[in-house]
């Protein structure tokens, strides 16, 4: 269904110095009552009807029922037979009939009424609101048979301003006009409303106590195959620590041949230091247990190669690894590696999660950090050199390096495991830095400790509940089918690009929708 935008938002022009551009800016509200009506054939009404029930309307796990645009259906559907009984005239006043009430119990004020419109085993018990000027009541329909006060269903009915009647039966409203031109008994049915009751946004609470314990990690690999097929040949992490001046320890290793378990050496050498000194004591392990370690883009690639290095050897008697995957993107978002013995474990998350998928190269610049990366020829490296020590290696195997930088490196005795391992030291280092950097920041900020969240969308979800939330203006957590459906009228832009000779003309097409939802 095309609805034509008809609205002149705003209209922009200006000169971009080679041409003129010209921005029109159009919307439309959503479909009207009206329009809906007028406009669309019977059936195209029917298309949307079905969908809805099959879609939205519909739920397969609660109790709702299929809402149809014929407000009629919807009535015969929850009311049933009771739709006749009209507001405020429900039957006949049974006073001690004890032949008809039987045993049933009467609430404390309530009036039972026996109406000829519906069927014989059926009373109404009628109580008024205490704070109501007779225009409120509670309906309860009660089954008299087999001696039984059985509530079958209820309702309440108010009369609001303009004579409106309105009836409330679990999630349903129902709206009539009780001004003359009835249709039914109680007035003219003119809207039905269904409430959905969903969940307030959970409110974080702020960090009582900053984290440090936490460090980076990386990895290098190679490929062993013509297909590609990668290999981790070295790695590192850096920590944070209070026990030298430089505020971290920092470790790398380098393979002397290909097959050697370095990703179990790596994983060993992380929880030795967890672990601590024979005269450790259990506060101070305890303290170091459960140490979040960030990778840059450990998602897609660093990830892989540690589940591989763990799973195809020993390791895998040593250590459970438990991954927390982002599924429609085959993307991991965290990785939990426990040690079997010690109960002692550790957390991975991606970096890349927190800062925009940008290189880590960029983000040391725009970050300032004191670290400079370097320049090393990964594409030089493989399996039977990795012990290598001659002349440097040729500038082709360089990825963005002038010939002023290259000249700078010396062209004799060039040690690759050398400057591998001094790469990979300010790697594991900057991003580290960088790290620590914004947590110190946004703990100082907003009181809350990064390393709690496994992206930065749920982050800024946390500092936003916790420091800016009113609770007093509930947000409500919308879920399932309704999202779904919201969803689906979510419309960006459409760019039209026309060059003629020097003119340009630029126009650009934004949807508005406006939703409106009681809940």
């Amino acid at each position: 269904m095309i609805i034509r935008l008809n609205q002149l938002h705003e209209n922009y022009q200006g000169d971009l110095g080679s041409g003129s551009a010209k921005l029109i800016l159009l919307d439309k509200i959503w479909l009207s009552e009206e329009e809906y009506n007028s406009k669309l054939t019977s059936k195209t009404k029917s298309k949307i009807i079905n969908y809805l029930n099959e879609t939205i309307l519909s739920s397969e796990d609660t109790k709702t029922i299929n809402v149809d645009l014929d407000i009629q259906k919807v009535e015969e559907k929850i009311l049933g037979e009771y739709k006749v009984i009209p507001y405020n005239n429900y039957g006949d006043l049974i006073k001690s009939n004890k032949d008809i009430l039987r045993e049933v119990i009467v609430n404390d004020g309530a009036l039972v009424y026996k109406n000829s419109l519906v069927s014989q085993d059926r009373l109404l018990m009628v109580t008024s609101s205490p704070c109501s000027l007779d225009n409120k009541f509670k309906v309860e329909i009660i089954s008299t048979n087999y001696n039984l006060n059985n509530i079958i269903l209820s309702w309440t009915d108010e009369v609001t301003e303009g004579n409106i009647l309105i009836r409330r039966i679990s999630e349903y409203q129902f709206y009539y006009n009780l001004n003359g031109g009835n249709q039914s008994p109680q007035g003219e049915l003119i809207k039905v409303e269904k409430l959905f009751n969903f969940p307030n946004m959970i409110v974080s609470s702020k960090s009582q106590v900053k984290n440090e314990n936490y460090g980076s990690i990386d990895l290098e690999t190679l490929s062993i195959t013509s297909d590609g097929e990668q290999e981790t040949y070295a790695g590192g992490y850096c920590i944070k620590s209070t026990d030298n001046e430089l505020g971290y320890i920092q470790k790398t290793f380098m393979s002397k041949d290909i097959n050697e378990l370095i990703i179990e050496n790596i994983i060993d050498s992380i929880f030795d230091y967890i672990k601590g000194k024979e005269d450790s004591t259990k506060r101070e392990v305890e303290a170091r247990n459960g140490l979040t370690l960030y990778a840059h883009n450990l998602g897609r690639f660093d990830s892989l190669e540690i589940i591989k290095g763990l799973i195809n050897t020993k390791g895998s008697l040593k250590y459970e690894v438990e991954g927390k995957w982002k599924t429609e993107e085959n993307k991991l978002l965290s990785l939990k590696i426990k040690h079997k013995e010690s109960k002692l474990y550790i957390r991975l998350l991606d970096s890349i999660s927190f800062f925009n998928f940008t290189s880590l190269d960029k983000l040391l610049q725009t970050n300032n950090i004191d670290v400079q990366k370097g320049q090393f020829p990964h594409s030089f490296i493989k399996a039977h050199n990795l012990n290598y020590v001659g002349n440097k290696p040729s500038i082709e195997f360089y990825n963005n390096i002038n010939i002023e930088e290259y000249n700078k490196i010396p062209l004799e005795n060039w040690n690759i495991r050398t400057e591998l391992l001094k790469y990979l030291e300010s790697d594991i280092i900057g991003l580290f830095k960088l790290i620590q950097l914004h947590h110190n920041r946004y703990y100082e900020k907003y009181s809350l400790n990064m390393m709690d969240y496994i992206t930065f969308p749920s982050f800024a979800k946390a500092i936003f509940t916790s420091n800016y939330y009113n609770e007093d203006h509930e947000i409500k957590v919308i879920k399932g089918k309704i999202e779904d459906q919201i969803r689906t009228s979510y419309h960006g832009g459409l760019l039209h690009y026309k060059m003629i000779k020097k003119f340009i003309k630029v126009t650009i097409t934004i949807w508005i929708l406006n939703i409106q939802m009681q809940c």
